[in-house]
């Protein structure tokens, strides 16, 4: 078993029962996460946690029970791993058909209606024993499969089975809407601010830096990318544009992003290999590295095949999307519902532009990644369209325009993406497998 070097997990009690179970640990070296497989998955599952709690508005000190709702969703959740037979987590573990009933109901730190009768003052009859809280997770642990953990409006966590959400009738009304803005005062007062993208980071939730940020994407009057600077660090160096090239390599039972670390050298220095304009005549032999950290030599044949097989003849790389998992918008940028219909000459125009808008993809890989809608919409029109009505932001202005003609002509749509060998991403940051500069820090660097 891999464990990190706490005191707790190489020589508490849990070294002990290892021992005792002749469970041999190995520890990694600090500092050193990619010495574990683990920490990508636990990688993501900050990032998810993270993406729950900024866009519900979470104070910061709920951050467990996302975690351990988001925990629960992977856990049951399909993933790219050989091993699982196309099967989730939890049903390897238990052996049983996974139920994923508990974690559709309600999102984290929603707004639900349940009943306490305890709390009443005359008794449960006949007063109102409906109370305000909030969604926390299941309560896999107590009552039945849909017991859930709520927060009471005295900040106290109950499990209770009878739920609801809030109907539109309690969302507008005024008497309702202090009640939960009296609520919302008590939480931030004990629990602390809601969670913004800042308390989090760049790395916590996989945004860009501010000073790596994008040109924003135009619909009707600009190009669908920005012009990109085809400088490879450290390449022009060496005179050798394998080296920095990062490519798909089976490693283990699935397949890994590994990066062309240098050339291999002999006992005197030397490189190993000659390179040579005929492939078949190339020699050169290169260390690659794997994000776990172990290495392997390639010949520049098998580096530059895999390297083919994943690009298209300009270069970009191919990324197979797997899911549309999550959206965010900016306000500020797009296009509001009240100005989407203007008046031009005196006659109704209707804006269609997707800007502000970006969705989170899961790739085959397991990763994840913030993508422009105004890529994705042309790359996969139709998992956008149906994860818009999914969400419930398919009459968003931009998606109304075009998401529910995209589902009428499915099978049309379907066939000319084949024609067109759409039905993968191209990632225009990468060229050749060697990721782009986006700033001028990066292209010194």
């Amino acid at each position: 078993m891999i464990v990190d070097d706490a005191k707790e997990l190489r020589k508490g009690e849990f070294g002990r029962k290892c021992k005792e179970a002749f469970c041999y640990l190995k520890g990694t070296e600090p500092y050193s996460p990619w010495q574990n497989a683990a920490e990508r998955e636990n990688k993501e599952l900050k990032k998810g946690a993270g993406r729950k709690m900024t866009a519900s508005g979470a104070p910061l000190k709920v951050w467990d029970w996302a975690l351990e709702m988001e925990s629960y969703i992977r856990s049951h959740t399909a993933h790219n791993i050989y091993k699982l037979d196309g099967r989730v987590p939890e049903s390897i573990i238990s052996g049983q058909t996974a139920d994923i009933s508990p974690y559709c109901e309600f999102g984290f730190w929603q707004w639900v209606m349940f009943r306490e009768p305890g709390d009443s003052k005359y008794g449960s009859f006949p007063e109102d024993t409906r109370q305000l809280g909030k969604y926390l997770g299941p309560a896999l642990d107590t009552g039945g499969e849909m017991c859930a953990k709520i927060m009471k409006g005295n900040l106290q966590v109950v499990e209770r089975t009878t739920l609801r959400g809030l109907t539109p009738e309690e969302t507008v009304c005024p008497e309702h809407t202090k009640r939960r803005e009296a609520f919302l005062k008590r939480a931030h007062q004990k629990l602390g601010p809601k969670t913004t993208e800042e308390h989090l980071g760049p790395d916590g939730l996989d945004f860009v830096d501010k000073d790596e940020v994008h040109e924003l994407w135009e619909d009707e009057d600009g190009p669908s990318f920005p012009e990109l600077d085809d400088e490879l660090p450290d390449a022009k160096v060496t005179e050798d544009y394998l080296v920095n090239a990062e490519v798909l390599l089976p490693h283990g039972a699935v397949e890994e992003k590994a990066k062309v670390v240098s050339r291999k050298r002999d006992r005197d220095g030397n490189p190993v290999g000659v390179a040579n304009k005929n492939p078949l005549l190339d020699t050169r032999v290169y260390e690659v590295e794997f994000p776990d950290g172990s290495t392997r030599e390639l010949a520049a044949n098998a580096i530059a095949q895999a390297l083919w097989a994943q690009c298209d003849p300009d270069g970009n790389r191919y990324v197979t999307l797997s899911a549309i998992v999550d959206f965010r918008v900016d306000r500020t940028v797009a296009i509001k519902k009240n100005k989407q219909v203007r008046t031009v000459h005196g006659k109704k125009v209707v804006s269609r532009s997707t800007k502000g808008w970006e969705l989170l993809c899961e790739w085959q890989d397991g990763s994840t990644s913030w993508q422009k809608l105004k890529d994705l919409k042309e790359s996969h029109p139709l998992q956008v369209a149906e994860f818009a009505f999914a969400a419930n932001i398919a009459d968003e202005p931009a998606f109304n325009w075009w998401a529910g003609w995209v589902l009428k002509k499915r099978d049309r749509i379907i066939s000319l993406v084949k024609k067109r060998r759409a039905a993968r991403y191209l990632q225009r940051d990468y060229k050749f497998g060697v990721e782009l500069p986006k700033s001028t820090p990066l292209r010194k660097r």
